[in-house]
């Protein structure tokens, strides 16, 4: 098994599967992030019998705030997971080829020839008070409605799950907090 942690989530992934930190990867913070492009937070992939399959998974953790959020952090996180996942996609499919770490490079290489992607939101909902400044959760149901119009070209049943939703998913993970103090 293969635990990696982002933020107070600690996210423990099969071991049939090669996990891609992509957000933290050598190759985007060099060659992405001054482009301008967004990344995902884990890049997961099966390696079965060729081709593999994908997961793209980016993590929200509303349970902790660190400051206002701003207005748009909730009304347009749809469309704020949907560019992160194009950028993705279209940066695994450059790291296949250009990247320098062979451990990134193999990773988006299996990702770059997946037949099946998956995209995954991971959301944490905000468990304080509700006011102005920190508005009511979303709707998963609405976020994910919202995703499959926005990725069908990449994933026609997108999953937005939580740790009370994960086990019961059918993904080939789990997730548990560690603490909600930074």
């Amino acid at each position: 098994m293969a635990t990696f942690k982002e933020g107070n989530l600690v996210f423990t992934f099969q071991t049939n599967l090669v996990i891609l930190e992509y957000d933290k990867s050598v190759f985007h913070q060099t060659i992405r992030v001054p482009l301008k492009k967004s990344g995902v937070d884990f890049v997961a992939c099966r390696r079965k019998t060729p081709p593999p399959d994908c997961w793209l998974i980016e993590v929200k953790d509303f349970r902790v705030i660190r400051g206002v959020p701003g207005e748009k952090n909730v009304s347009e996180l749809p469309r704020t997971i949907a560019a992160k996942m194009l950028d993705t996609i279209e940066g695994l499919k450059d790291a296949a080829n250009r990247a320098v770490n062979n451990e990134e490079r193999m990773v988006s290489g299996l990702a770059a020839n997946a037949t099946k992607v998956r995209v995954v939101l991971h959301l944490e909902p905000y468990e304080g008070t509700h006011t102005r400044l920190f508005p009511k959760n979303p709707s998963p149901a609405n976020i994910m409605q919202k995703l499959k119009q926005l990725l069908d070209c990449l994933d026609s049943k997108p999953l937005v799950t939580s740790m009370a939703t994960t086990g019961r998913s059918g993904v080939p993970w789990s997730v548990v907090a560690t603490s909600t103090r930074s």
